[in-house]
């Protein structure tokens, strides 16, 4: 997808906002806040945490292209096996599509 599209890092984002204009297809990414899990009677150490990311793809093109980005980005994460809720699309004077990524992720366990 990437090749087909010409995306470079300049398609992908973490920052909110930004005082460049976008370059479509547009692809942002946000980290949700993190919930600690599997805690032990103890409680000293962090043995894991529940991962969450936000990920928008915005296109001013077309409804396909922001299907095709976003189905890239949900093979990816599930790669990593994330849950994902599935997005809807919305136009508004872009087109967009938003899914939420979440797993559990263990002390010292590797996500790829």
């Amino acid at each position: 997808i990437k090749t087909e599209y010409g995306m470079t890092r300049e398609n992908f984002s973490t920052k909110p906002k930004s005082d460049t204009e976008a370059k479509f297809p547009f692809v942002y990414v946000h980290q949700l806040p993190t919930q600690e899990e599997m805690q032990d009677l103890d409680n000293i150490n962090v043995n894991a945490g529940l991962f969450g990311f936000q990920i928008s793809v915005y296109d001013n093109d077309s409804q396909m292209r922001v299907r095709e980005v976003m189905g890239e980005v949900i093979r990816i994460m599930k790669s990593m096996r994330f849950d994902v809720s599935i997005p809807e699309f919305e136009e508004t004077n872009t087109k967009e599509m938003t899914a939420r990524f979440t797993r559990i992720i263990g002390s010292g366990q590797n996500i790829i």
